[in-house]
């Protein structure tokens, strides 16, 4: 047993050690461990027995420091046989970290001191503690943010290798002028790349024999055995010529008792934990030595989904385990599609490779119902959850065979893709059914093979029923489904209906545009619809236009582009490929109408409900096409079924209804809003005396009408409702007045002293108050009242003010209004309602 102390300062540089003091050959000597030759600049040559010091009986080698060099200068019997650089000695001793670490070599092995304190609060009771601790000391890891380490999270390669590499080398021997040494090294510079090509020149990774490194691959247990072994030079155990490539690795490790503290399976994924054990403990001998390797079997579960894929234990090779691959086929509803139909789904199924990445290479399908000829271009497509990618080229038609070949599919391992063939129905089929299976009597419908050795998956495991007894294992396991059946019919049919939000009746404001007037919903069936012309009646002399909105798009209607003319009639003809419905999909759009002002021919008073007709002569309400069929689609015939028809107000065949919309009146001046403006918060205290329990703000819409003068907007009536609860109102007290000019007011009448008492304020447009308001000005009014009493009967009580209802222009409003041409009794606003404050005394 040989025992140093290794003084180092906090900045790690070597700094007033005392010549003589370390001897790192008679370190190497007595441990039983090789020692290299160094070059002037630190760096390793590949080991061979001549880099080996032995030295002679009797005779020991000597050191020396040289502060010019910063390197132990070594002697031998007199003479000088090198150097060794500090960053090298700190390797060589394995541990850096504290000021006077204790480092015992045992045997072949090492021995540590446990670092005091846990530096983690997430491994205070894990059982690699120790071990992430010596590396923390060492300044080799530093955990998260948070505070944690994550020990039972996996490690990828590149973080294996970084944290290896500075365990030994610290940052010494990852400065490397070539950063591009692996095949994946292209693009942008990634952080690990500077030590994957420091360990390559050094001989201690090699990458994957297509040339690649695959730093985000998790590491397993004998990629990391490999990469340990080589950078502590530890000599190989010779095994069977016949075994696989890493046998020996596992060799290795049974002798130096790694699985007494690591699962015996050669593709278990390192864990933060274990990759400190690992790295820590490798050569120090632990518990009794284990005899036997266990037989493994993994499940590889889909990092996207849940769908297992279950994969022989046997390795043909780095990497350690022969790919192996899941075909899983997915369901597709039966469908209805008319002929000539492109881009039709036929067949889906997900993938996803197991062991390594695999590409496929063929499929192979043939019809389960009807004929491949039914079709053409057949194609495939695949996502893995993102954008659906197109496979370049086409299906070829083999006899009664579907065959995709070549082909090159990536499946990377453990990422789910799902693939789908389509295909374009021809006209005038000679079948109408079409449906797509595997070719399952082919024993290799499928074909792929692995992406890192190149071998084949041969032997097809189909619903549980094992391939061939030719193949002596079944690499690819695969599930059907029932298939897919698609019906074609001659033409698709097309919906209208009624828009799935209604629109509401409006005051159609002179010279300007509004809407929307009337909302229609479509829907194709089978088939894509175009629809090319549409023809909406209903319109009153005011209108010059209609528009069309469908989503971002608008379209202009004129009664012109009708034929023939009518004066409640516009038309519109859309542009070749603008107004396109979706087969199976559906689209709202909105009519807007613009109106002509005054000065134009527009007349205040006019009414107007726009419609879709339900004739089936020669003035259509709607013309479609079928994109799929190429024909044109017939009016409805009235009976129960659909043959490429145009149906409207019907959501199943059947007779036409005309869809008509409410009915909307021209304004010359608009009132647009009315809103509560009492400063007082709901909940504030019943008010005693006079007191202006109600305010509200009526504001008139901008215009430019002005035949004879810009009309306005004239206030004539206004009828509140008064909701006085346990309080009473002196029923003569109920004034009406502007908040500009409170010294003006008008009285009002009331039906009642308490509880729900109407208070109505008329012919307002000839008083004093003179309600008029000129385009876009706003007014206030204020309704006071003289409150006598307020909890007259103990308890709470409450007051309120509301103009009710508002916007119906069915009922008789709370408010009367003119555009000094016609009077309207509802306004065109949201809301039904307009409440002041709600007082309320407990």
């Amino acid at each position: 047993m040989a025992v140093v102390t290794v003084w180092r300062p906090v900045n790690r540089s070597l700094e007033g050690l005392p010549s003589g003091s370390l001897s790192i050959l008679e370190v190497a000597y007595k441990s039983g461990l090789p020692h290299r030759w160094y070059d002037a600049n630190g760096r390793r040559p590949r080991v061979s027995e001549a880099n080996r010091v032995v030295p002679a009986a009797g005779i020991e080698p000597t050191t020396s420091w040289s502060e010019a060099r910063r390197s132990i200068q070594l002697s031998y019997a007199g003479s000088s046989i090198g150097s060794i650089p500090y960053t090298t000695v700190m390797r060589r001793m394995y541990l850096w970290g504290s000021i006077g670490l204790l480092v015992i070599l045992v045997g072949s092995g090492w021995l540590y001191v446990r670092a005091q304190g846990v530096p983690f609060t997430d491994i205070q009771d894990h059982k690699f503690r120790d071990d992430i601790v010596i590396l923390y000391n060492r300044g080799v890891v530093s955990g998260y943010t948070d505070g944690t380490f994550r020990p039972d999270a996996t490690i990828n390669r590149a973080e294996f290798l970084k944290i290896l590499m500075r365990s030994i080398f610290g940052e010494a021997e990852t400065t490397v002028t070539v950063k591009n040494c692996f095949a994946d090294f292209g693009g942008e510079e990634q952080w690990y790349w500077r030590y994957a090509c420091a360990a390559k020149e050094q001989g201690i990774v090699g990458g994957y024999p297509d040339g690649r490194f695959l730093g985000e691959k998790n590491v397993n247990l004998v990629e990391a055995l490999k990469m340990v072994a080589r950078v502590y030079d530890i000599e190989i155990p010779v095994t069977s010529t016949n075994l696989s490539w890493y046998q020996p690795y596992i060799k290795l490790a049974e002798q130096r008792n790694v699985f007494v503290f690591l699962p015996s399976d050669p593709s278990h994924l390192l864990t933060r934990a274990e990759m400190a054990a690992l790295i820590v403990r490798f050569n120090n001998v632990v518990g009794e030595e284990e005899e036997t390797v266990e037989v493994f079997e993994p499940v590889i579960f889909n990092r996207r989904s849940t769908v297992p894929v279950r994969t022989p234990s046997i390795d043909l090779g780095e990497p350690v385990r022969h790919a192996a691959m899941r075909i899983e086929q997915l369901s597709i509803a039966d469908r209805n599609v008319s002929e000539g139909a492109q881009n039709i789904p036929l067949l889906r199924f997900r993938a996803v490779a197991g062991r390594q990445d695999v590409s496929v290479t063929s499929l192979i399908f043939e019809a389960a119902s009807g004929s491949l000829q039914t079709a053409t271009n057949y194609r495939l497509f695949y996502t893995d959850g993102g954008p659906i990618v197109p496979v370049p080229g086409f299906g070829k038609m083999q006899g009664d065979r579907l065959v995709f070949a070549p082909v090159d599919l990536p499946l990377e391992d453990g990422f789910e893709k799902t693939f789908e063939i389509r295909g374009d129905l021809m006209q005038d089929p000679s079948e109408s059914l079409l449906a797509l299976r595997f070719a399952l009597s082919d024993p290799q419908y499928i074909h792929a093979v692995g992406r890192m050795d190149g071998r084949e998956l041969t032997g097809i495991t189909t619903d549980n029923v094992r391939c061939a007894l030719s193949y002596s294992i079944c690499w690819v396991e695969a599930f059907t489904a029932a298939p897919s059946r698609v019906t074609i019919s001659a033409k698709g049919n097309l919906f209208v209906t009624a828009g799935s939000v209604p629109a509401r009746s409006r005051q159609l404001l002179l010279g300007e545009n509004a809407g929307p007037l009337l909302t229609l919903h479509f829907r194709a069936e089978e088939e894509d619809i175009e629809v090319r012309t549409l023809a909406i009646e209903g319109l009153s002399g005011s209108f010059d236009a209609l528009d069309i909105v469908l989503g971002s798009l608008t379209f202009r209607a004129y009664r012109s582009g009708c034929a023939p003319v009518s004066n409640d009639r516009a038309c519109a003809a859309f542009p070749a490929g603008s107004f396109i419905i979706a087969r199976e999909g559906e689209m709202d759009i909105e009519i807007w109408g613009n109106l002509k002002a005054d000065i134009a021919g527009g007349i205040s008073g006019e009414t107007a409900s726009l419609s879709l007709s339900a004739s089936i002569g020669t003035s259509h309400a709607v013309e479609a096409w079928g994109r799929a069929s190429d024909r044109d689609l017939t009016q409805n015939d009235g009976d129960s079924s659909g043959d490429g028809e145009i149906f409207i107000g019907r959501q199943a065949a059947g007779t036409n209804v005309s869809l008509t919309g409410p009915t909307h009146d021209t304004v010359a001046a608009r009132l647009d809003d009315v809103r509560q403006m009492n400063p007082d918060p709901d909940g504030t205290i019943v008010p005693l005396g006079i007191y202006p329990i109600g305010q509200f703000s009526f504001h008139a819409a901008p215009h430019d009408n002005r035949q004879g003068g810009l009309n306005r907007v004239r206030i004539r009536d206004l009828t509140f409702q008064v909701a006085a609860v346990n309080t009473t109102i002196n029923q003569q007290s109920f004034t009406l007045h502007r908040k500009d000019n409170p010294s003006v007011s008008v009285s009002c009448t009331a039906d009642g002293t308490t509880g729900t008492i109407t208070v109505a304020c008329a012919d307002l447009e000839e008083s004093v108050l003179t309600p008029n308001l000129s385009p876009g000005q706003s007014l206030t009014l204020v309704l006071q009242a003289d409150i006598t009493h307020v909890q007259v009967a103990g308890g709470s009580s409450s007051l309120q003010v509301r103009l009710y209802p508002v916007n119906d222009r069915a009922e008789v409003g709370a408010l009367q209004w003119d555009d000094e041409e016609t009077t309207f009794q509802w306004v065109d606003m949201e809301e039904g309602i307009v409440q002041s404050t709600a007082y309320r005394t407990p």
